[in-house]
């Protein structure tokens, strides 16, 4: 007799045993979700007015590279243009925000992680309250920490031998990363180094290394055709030369005439911050002095050969400030840091985001924000409570390195090489963002993901392994 054939769980069943089996996770999900419903209402339609948004919004609108800003985040609003709304940018960014916690979740229950620290590693990224208002922003800062998450889960997701396709897939993510912001060009040489010390093949590092470059060759050519050089920027000079005024005590350089019109006026100790020099602060306007910026790459290396403990101390400070608890800067770099907070009137802060008020255009009006009401003071407090400190993913990494020195039981090499390419990728984000420009703490933002992720693989190394 044939056996009678019997239907398999419906797709709803299926969807509703997923929720059941991963409880945890989708509570935190859930919570995720209605933050970010609130940041919509609240804060309706987004916040924006940096400098950078303007350039953005500008370069989506004509299509033309701008020479400080690579094209990959115009070309992301471009795709919203049609809505011609912000507020559906800052949307489809929130939704970013929750796609990369449920990347992290699927990574990690796919590397054999418990549903419970899987769970916990998406904290920071789903409730973060600066990573809300980074998100809500008209800034690149979503997207490219999207990009990246996906290129580095790419590579970590196969169990075994990297597919070839997998491979360029990746690389493909790591060149958009760098074209939407350049500090990911410094990433592209350690994932090289991972893929080589993993020894995952010549020809998925081939493909790697192909899919990466095509994209990069071609906004050169570009970026070539509309400025005369092969470059993803032309203010990279300008960046490395802010750098170096705190420090620079031009009578110790052997500058040349041309390049010593670049010196800060005021005396050593009393000079205005690195910011302040780069962004048009400077009364002098010296960022401006010249259009040619090999001249201030040239003072800058000039100043950092001659002056290497300045540099190094001056970037060093600006990292133990980036994750010190309580630390304020100068008037300037504390606006901008509290750019990044839960903003509610009457709140005390020197700065707060801004609120665009033209729908998908640049322009000076904004509002700082609502009169105060119960929306806003909520959120407000929700950010001085929810807001990851800096000095925690000290600890993650130190913790990460330790457990890097350890092997506490038989298992695949590269298992431990991930966690400790995750925290390579993350000290690099920092410190090369801080050894270029002046101090941001959005330059943290990527970490909110990959940190937990190299934690818990390190955590995962010391724990019995569990069936994903």
């Amino acid at each position: 007799m044939t056996e009678p054939v019997t239907a398999g769980p419906s797709g709803l069943s299926r969807f509703w045993g997923l929720i059941r089996a991963n409880k945890l996770f989708t509570g935190l999900l859930a919570a995720g979700v209605l933050l970010r419903v609130a940041m919509m209402v609240t804060y309706y339609p987004a916040f924006g007015y940096f400098i950078d948004t303007r350039a953005y919004i500008l370069s989506a609108k004509s299509w033309d590279t701008d020479p400080i800003w690579p094209f990959g985040y115009p070309f992301y609003l471009w795709l919203h243009e049609p809505f011609q709304r912000t507020s559906v940018v800052a949307l489809s960014q929130h939704l970013l925000g929750l796609g990369m916690g449920i990347v992290v979740y699927a990574l990690l229950r796919r590397r054999g992680l418990a549903r419970g620290w899987s769970a916990l590693a998406t904290v920071p990224i789903l409730l973060d309250a600066r990573e809300l208002v980074v998100e809500h922003h008209i800034l690149s800062d979503t997207v490219f920490s999207t990009l990246l998450l996906l290129a580095v889960v790419l590579l970590l997701w196969p169990r075994e031998r990297l597919p070839l396709w997998v491979a360029a897939l990746s690389g493909g993510f790591f060149a958009a990363a760098s074209l939407t912001r350049t500090i990911g060009q410094v990433l592209l040489a350690i994932a090289i180094v991972y893929l080589i010390v993993r020894r995952v093949g010549w020809k998925q590092l081939a493909a790697f290394c192909v899919a990466m470059a095509i994209p990069l060759a071609g906004y050169m050519v570009w970026f070539h055709h509309e400025h005369g050089v092969y470059a993803i920027n032309t203010y990279t000079g300008r960046y490395m030369w802010s750098r170096t005024t705190t420090f620079v005590d031009c009578d110790k350089v052997d500058f040349t005439a041309e390049e010593r019109e670049l010196c800060p006026l005021e005396p050593l100790g009393q000079r205005l911050g690195p910011d302040s020099y780069l962004w048009y602060d400077d009364p002098t306007d010296l960022v401006r002095r010249y259009k040619d910026d090999n001249i201030y790459k040239s003072f800058a290396t000039k100043a950092i050969l001659a002056q290497p403990g300045g540099y190094i101390e001056v970037v060093f400070a600006d990292t133990l400030h980036m994750f010190q608890p309580g630390w304020h800067g100068p008037w300037r770099t504390e606006c901008v840091h509290d750019r990044w907070n839960m903003p509610s009137a009457g709140s005390g802060d020197t700065c707060s985001a801004t609120l665009m008020v033209k729908p998908f255009l640049p322009g000076a009006e904004a509002v700082a924000g609502e009169p105060a009401n119960w929306q806003n003071k909520t959120m407000h407090a929700y950010g001085t409570v929810f807001t990851t400190p800096g000095f925690l993913f000290v600890f993650m990494l130190l913790f990460i390195l330790a457990a890097a020195l350890r092997r506490p039981r038989k298992q695949r090499g590269y298992e431990n090489l991930d966690a400790v390419f995750l925290a390579t990728i993350s000290v690099a984000l920092v410190m090369m963002s801080l050894a270029l420009s002046a101090i941001d703490i959005r330059y943290i933002m990527p970490l909110l993901t990959l940190a937990p992720i190299a934690l818990a693989l390190s955590i995962h190394r010391f724990r019995k392994p569990v069936e994903a």
